[in-house]
């Protein structure tokens, strides 16, 4: 980390560039002190006096004004400047965790510096970009710090900055709430997953002993002719159970919920589904011909007169399908195929831009947590909550990958 700073500031062209370092020595510290692996650095630390009781926010900022000098609006303006034309691959499942926090940090440090110059349409977009790295990557450790670290309480300061208007990053912003929203939940449901529930900010867990009903009956029909006072009666067996409820935090964060319900991006992301469905089986006929192919090569030897069409006719023969487990042995063929992709395209096309920008949540993922805790839970999730997740898993969960689920938990 040191080594790293005296290089940089060797050329003042990459002022910005020490500012993301800074950034992302700073949360890879605050992750390791979390004890989280993404965090971990056999590096030593710059000496920088941030002070870990202020909010991440302002340790970042002081910094950067005490080490970096960057006191004035203009000044952030001019880093920003720097940074916003370098551009970083979007990231996948694959993406090294070190590079993937690099690349969150660009996009964090551009949404602090618009902070700091009041661009507040460029911070949720800067913190937008950064939530969708984590989540594009698998890494929801790292999505749920970027939000404990730079959304504390919540997206609501940064509507009160936004305004009430419509403005060209109100569907950036209705994203990011949601993403907040969709971690909370998460940390809900896992919260609820144990044998035996904690108390947690969510519900308050506690255990109260009860008495069979059946004891309780046969004790309340002795009369008092039967009973001698002098003997003594058996005491009913009492049994603990454990009474979970809803604190007035995971009442008004499962209330939050229903801004996951987006009718308009459960239809596209059913029609992004469907493609990325088409595809595999697509990529998997065409490894079963080839894999026919070659044993043929291999039993017959090569026949030079075959004819060419047969690659096309064994696409769509019935023993290469489409393998759900509902219908595996529906043949499928390349044109029924081609079809639905190009019906899904067309679907996509129909969608405004500003619902295509900006990723969102899965809605239907979010539809099968509520359902779940519903079914475990009776009374924390409403009954109106619960039908209109039911409602878009049917509508919009054609895809295999929900119907098993749809039908676990709706049937």
């Amino acid at each position: 980390w040191v080594g790293a700073q005296e290089a940089l500031q060797l050329h003042e062209s990459l002022k910005g560039q020490r500012l993301v370092f800074c950034l992302l020595e700073l949360l890879s510290k605050h992750l390791e002190e979390k004890q989280l692996s993404e965090g971990k650095s056999s590096s030593s630390y710059n000496a920088w006096p941030a002070g870990s009781e202020r909010p991440f926010v302002e340790r970042v900022t002081a910094v950067w004004k005490s080490a970096f000098s960057l006191n004035s609006p203009e000044q952030s303006q001019a880093a920003f400047q720097q940074l916003q034309d370098i551009k970083y691959p979007s990231a996948t499942s694959n993406t090294p965790s070190k590079q993937l926090l690099l690349h969150i940090c660009h996009d964090l440090t551009l949404a602090v510096l618009s902070q700091q110059v009041a661009s507040w349409d460029a911070a949720v977009e800067g913190l937008l970009r950064a939530v969708i790295r984590s989540y594009n990557s698998g890494n929801f450790t790292i999505m749920q710090e970027v939000h404990s670290a730079f959304l504390p309480e919540g997206c609501d300061h940064l509507r009160d900055k936004l305004g009430d208007h419509q403005s060209p990053t109100t569907p950036a912003f209705k994203s990011l709430e949601a993403f907040f929203i969709y971690g909370r939940l998460y940390e809900f449901w896992w919260s609820l997953s144990g044998p035996c529930p904690e108390s947690s900010i969510w519900v308050r867990a506690a255990h109260r002993r009860t008495t069979s009903v059946e004891q309780s009956q046969q004790l309340d029909n002795v009369s008092p002719e039967e009973t001698d006072p002098k003997a003594s009666q058996p005491e009913p067996s009492r049994t603990l159970e454990l009474d979970v409820r809803l604190t007035e935090e995971g009442e008004q964060m499962l209330n939050a919920c229903k801004e996951l319900f987006s009718e308009k991006h459960a239809g596209l992301q059913n029609a992004q589904r469907t493609i990325a469905e088409v595809q595999e089986t697509l990529a998997e006929m065409i490894r079963q011909h080839q894999k026919s192919q070659l044993s043929k090569s291999t039993a017959n030897g090569p026949d030079k007169n075959e004819p060419e069409q047969e690659a096309e006719q064994s696409l769509s023969s019935p023993q290469n399908q489409c393998t759900s487990k509902e219908e595996k042995n529906e043949p499928v063929s390349l044109p029924e195929l081609t079809k639905r992709i190009t019906e899904a395209n067309e679907r996509i096309a129909k969608f405004p831009e500003s619902i295509k920008t900006w990723p969102f949540p899965d809605v239907l993922e979010c539809c099968l947590i509520l359902l779940h805790i519903g079914s475990q839970y009776s009374g924390f999730v409403t009954q109106e909550m619960q039908q209109q997740a039911q409602e878009l898993l049917q509508k919009y969960g054609s895809t295999k990958v929900y119907k098993g689920h749809y039908q676990t938990l709706c049937t």
